[in-house]
């Protein structure tokens, strides 16, 4: 235990959406007001003492609305030691709902050198421990303590019940108190049960967790102290994501640029060549609409011949050489392709003089020798009648 005088309970005005650092800074704000001190006093989190806990913790612990304030030079003076909680003197009463625990103790006047000097001292100062209920508490000299228990009967319910601890004079002023406002003084907790009242318990409401040596924002403070080394690195990488960010930007909008360039390029291009007049709605369509109409155009200007017509000459000219078609093909755009397997080159040549000497127009479209046989695969490519009579190949017809 450390003396209560120097660790009291305060109460803030905290607005319930706040957790964490934010709720932690506003009721420092609010304690720097209150005392004018903005620094020397630490703050410590005090869960809500009156709700059951799960797991040594209260429930709701990130809703507190009061704290524990100390000053730097006791807290450091508490990380050393050893043992299971350091809490303030009023919180080891045993206390209940609707119960006020009081009790008379003394410590020493002279401000303590260490943790371990809380206990020992010549001159002594007599106080008095209060614990209004389980989320409440106090310590002090008895006329201050007088005039807080005043305040809080004015303010705040009546206890049912005042359990003293220690042996009171039938002049004390707690006694005359309780007796104004009518509250039952009780000395041992089995008087609680004939008023029908709970038996009071120590450190069963959640006092643990208000442990003096975890101080929450110090150890923030030591995580920030931590990682300020690594704020110039992370600042260069971000400053370097940012830079790769805006240049890739940069990069999109120029790429972007050049493809608007190219688009209006070559919708001009249409418009000029194949759509010069009408709206452009569908570049690839009607780019393609535009081709069909000249393919046509050039078809019907040229001289077309009868596919029948000219399959059965070819056909008279290769059954007069002796010869069997492998493949008959006639497209309008080209003509009739005639592909067939010869003996050798010369049969080739024979073959191509006999339907240039037919009337035919030919043109020898491909001959060569296959793989692993002897033969030479032809194909003719027959477009018409021969406007005059040729009794050579083209120059180049053979491979």
């Amino acid at each position: 235990m450390v003396p209560g005088t120097q660790v009291p309970l305060v109460r803030f005005d905290l607005p319930k959406g706040l957790r964490g650092q934010a709720r932690e800074q506003v009721a420092q704000r609010q304690l720097a007001d209150r005392t004018g001190l903005r620094q020397g006093l630490t703050l410590h989190p005090c869960p809500p003492l009156d709700r059951k806990t799960q797991g040594g913790k209260a429930k709701g612990a990130h809703k507190w609305h009061q704290a524990l304030i100390a000053e730097n030079q006791l807290l450091e003076q508490l990380q050393d030691l050893s043992c299971q909680a350091v809490l303030p003197d009023y919180m080891t009463l045993p206390t209940a709902p609707e119960i006020w625990t009081l009790c008379r103790d003394h410590l020493p006047l002279a401000a303590p050198a260490d943790a371990a000097s809380f206990s020992t001292a010549d001159s002594q100062e007599e106080i008095v421990m209060a614990r209004l209920g389980p989320d409440d508490g106090f310590s002090a000299q008895p006329a201050l303590a007088e005039a807080q228990l005043e305040r809080a009967l004015s303010t705040g319910p009546t206890p049912r019940a005042w359990l003293l601890l220690s042996p009171q004079g039938e002049a004390d002023p707690l006694i005359a108190l309780a007796a104004a406002h009518g509250i039952p003084l009780v000395h041992d907790t089995s008087d609680l049960t004939d008023l029908g009242l709970p038996t009071p318990r120590v450190l069963q409401h959640g006092e643990l967790a208000c442990d003096l040596r975890r101080n929450p924002m110090a150890a923030r403070n030591q995580l920030e102290r931590q990682l300020r080394p690594w704020r110039w690195p992370l600042l260069a990488g971000a400053l370097a994501a940012t830079v790769w960010a805006i240049t890739q930007s940069l990069a999109t909008a120029r790429l972007e640029a050049e493809t608007a360039a190219i688009s209006r390029r070559t919708t001009q291009l249409v418009q000029e060549v194949f759509v010069p007049q009408g709206p452009m709605l569908d570049t690839r369509l009607q780019v393609s609409r535009a081709l069909d109409t000249l393919h046509r155009a050039s078809n019907a200007n040229r001289k077309t011949s009868d596919p029948l017509t000219l399959t059965a000459q070819a056909a008279r000219v290769v059954a007069s050489a002796g010869q069997q078609p492998e493949l008959l093909s006639y497209d309008e755009s080209e003509g009739l392709l005639l592909g067939l397997q010869l003996d050798d080159f010369a049969a080739v040549d024979q073959l191509y003089s006999a339907l240039d000497s037919a009337g035919l127009t030919v043109q020898l479209r491909d001959s060569r020798v296959s793989d692993g046989q002897d033969s030479v695969r032809a194909e003719f490519l027959i477009t018409g009648p021969s406007p005059k009579p040729q009794t050579a190949p083209q120059t180049g017809a053979r491979p």
